[in-house]
Parts: C-alpha cells; structure tokens; sequence
C-alpha cells in the first residue's frame, strides 16, 4: 500500500496510523501479523563496540526527528519492507519482500 501526506503531516503519527489501519485490515482478513514496536541502538562512532540499547532521551528524540523511522513495525507473510543504506557519498535503497515472517521470539530479541 501507498499513501501520500501533505508535507506538514508528522511522518511518524503518519507511519503508526499505517500500520494501525493495516493491521485492522489483517485481522479482519484473518491474517496472522505481529507489531513490533522498535527500539533505537548506539554505539561509540568509528569502534566495533557492541550496541547497547539508546537511553539519551534528547539522541532518541533527535534520531526520530531526523531519520523518521517507525515506532512500530508490522510483519506478515508478504509484507514489502524498503531498506535503505546511507554512506558518505552515496544513499542505496532496495525494496525487500518478506516471504515468511520470523517467529515471535526472534523479532521480540534482534
């Protein structure tokens, strides 16, 4: 599904009223799907230290701000996801196709 928002509407009110009218649309079809609500990582810059779960509020609210990811996310068997990887120079986006949607357990641990 596509929709488009006038440019002042908030991505993410946007983003969470998506996933809520589709997972109505789910259960009603008798579709099964888990919504996840999403969590924000750091780590120190240019380490291979392990990341650890964001706690800063003002890096939280700035990384909402900002990027505009979901607060909650939505798996199903064929759910079209788009991923998207930013470097210095270059920005490389890819539409995924989930055939199977992952246990519970292991969406509630990655």
């Amino acid at each position: 599904h596509q929709r488009m928002y006038a440019k002042r509407r908030n991505a993410a009110a946007a983003a969470g009223e998506y996933v809520s009218t589709s997972a109505a649309n789910l259960t009603m079809r008798s579709i099964p799907h888990t919504i996840v609500r999403s969590n924000d990582y750091q780590r120190t810059a240019h380490t291979n230290a392990t990341f650890r779960q964001a706690t800063d509020r003002r890096l939280i609210s700035a990384l909402d701000k900002h990027l505009r990811e979901p607060q909650t996310l939505l798996f199903y068997d064929g759910a079209m996801f788009e991923s998207t990887v930013n470097g210095d120079d270059y920005s490389y986006s890819q539409v995924l196709f989930m055939r199977e949607s992952p246990p519970l357990q292991d969406l509630e641990t990655w």
